[in-house]
C-alpha cells in the first residue's frame, strides 16, 4: 500500500493539481506531476499520465489508428502498423491501471459525484456509474485526470432537495400542528419536526461543480436530463427566467440562468432563446457554457 503523503507534500500535490486545471491544455504540467510522483513512491499513478498523454499525441497526429478506407501494407517492418500495434498495448495498460487502482483513483470522484461505489471501466479511460444497475452518469480519464462528466444537472449544479421537496425542512406524521407547513421557511419547533440535512435547510441542493472542477481539469460537460428543442429556426436553448414563458417549450430545453448566458457560437436568437444549426452544435454549445460556469465556481478563468 502507498504511503500516506505529508502534510508537506500534499500541498505540492494540490498545486501541481491548481496548474493542471489552469492549463488543461498543456502537457507540460501534468509530465512534471508525473516525475513528482514518481519521487514520492506512486510509480502507477505517473505511468498512468504518461500513458495517456502518449494516446492523446498520437489520437491528435491520426497515429495508431486503422485508416478509414483500411491498410495495406507494402513495405516491412510497417510503420502504420506498428503503431496501431502501439496504440492497442497503451490503452490495454491503461485499463489495468484504471482496474488495479479503481479504490483510488474512481471511487473518490465516485462518492463526490454519486455517493456510490458501482461502477463499470470500459475502454481507455471510461467510467460508468450504475448504482443498484441504475445509469446515473459517465466520467472519462485522459491525460491521467478526469475530463469529461456526464451527469444530471442537479448533481453538478444542484436543484431543489429531493428529501424535503424545496420547502426547506422535513415534517414527520406526527406533529399535530395545524401550523406546521414547514413552507416559506417556517420550521415547527416541536421535537419532532427538523430541518433537512440533505440541502442544510436550504431547499435546494448545493450540486458538486466547484469541488469537482478544482480536482480535475475538465473540457467537456453532457447534462443528460437537458435536450435544446427546434422552435422551425434552429435547434434552441431558452432562458428560463423569460417573460411571458413559452408554454410549449419543454423544460428541458431550459438550462439554468448562469449557464445560459455564457452560450455562445448561435445562428440564431433573441434574448429569450439561442438557435443552432444542429442538435450537436447545440448540445456542444451547451457543454462550453457549462464548462465555463463551472470553472468559475472553482475560481478558474475560462478556457481559451
Amino acid at each position: 500500500m502507498t504511503a500516506t503523503l505529508s502534510e508537506s507534500a500534499a500541498r505540492e500535490a494540490a498545486g501541481f493539481t491548481r496548474a493542471i486545471c489552469l492549463q488543461p491544455g498543456d502537457d507540460t504540467p501534468r509530465l512534471v506531476f508525473a516525475d513528482w510522483l514518481d519521487e514520492y513512491d506512486r510509480p502507477e499513478r505517473a505511468e498512468f499520465i504518461r500513458v495517456q498523454v502518449e494516446i492523446e499525441r498520437m489520437d491528435e497526429c491520426g497515429e495508431g489508428s486503422v485508416p478509414e478506407d483500411g491498410h495495406t501494407c507494402f513495405e516491412s517492418p510497417c510503420r502504420v502498423c506498428e503503431l496501431i500495434d502501439r496504440r492497442g498495448l497503451l490503452v490495454s495498460r491503461v485499463n489495468g491501471l484504471l482496474q488495479a487502482n479503481a479504490e483510488r483513483w474512481v471511487v473518490p470522484v465516485l462518492h463526490t459525484l454519486w455517493n456510490g461505489v458501482s461502477y463499470d471501466i470500459g475502454n481507455n479511460g471510461r467510467v460508468t456509474c450504475s448504482p443498484g444497475g441504475r445509469y446515473v452518469g459517465e466520467l472519462l480519464f485522459a491525460r491521467g485526470f478526469v475530463a469529461e462528466v456526464r451527469c444530471d444537472l442537479a448533481t453538478l449544479l444542484g436543484g431543489a432537495c429531493g428529501r424535503c421537496g424545496g420547502v426547506r425542512g422535513v415534517r414527520r406524521n406526527h406533529c399535530q400542528r395545524s401550523l406546521c407547513t414547514l413552507r416559506m421557511g417556517c420550521i415547527c419547533d416541536c421535537a419532532g419536526c427538523v430541518g433537512c440535512t440533505d440541502c442544510d435547510n436550504t431547499g435546494r441542493t448545493k450540486g458538486l461543480a466547484k469541488a469537482l472542477f478544482a480536482a480535475h481539469p475538465i473540457t467537456a460537460v453532457a447534462l443528460v436530463d437537458l435536450q435544446p428543442y427546434h422552435n422551425g429556426a434552429g435547434w434552441c436553448w431558452f432562458d428560463p427566467d423569460r417573460t411571458p414563458p413559452y408554454n410549449d417549450v419543454p423544460a428541458t430545453a431550459n438550462p439554468p440562468r448562469d449557464v445560459y448566458r455564457l452560450l455562445t457560437g448561435h445562428l440564431s436568437g433573441r434574448s429569450r432563446w439561442r438557435g443552432y444549426g444542429s442538435q450537436a452544435a447545440a448540445t456542444d454549445a451547451l457543454s462550453r457554457a457549462a464548462v465555463a460556469h463551472c470553472r468559475g465556481l472553482a475560481g478558474l478563468p475560462p478556457l481559451g
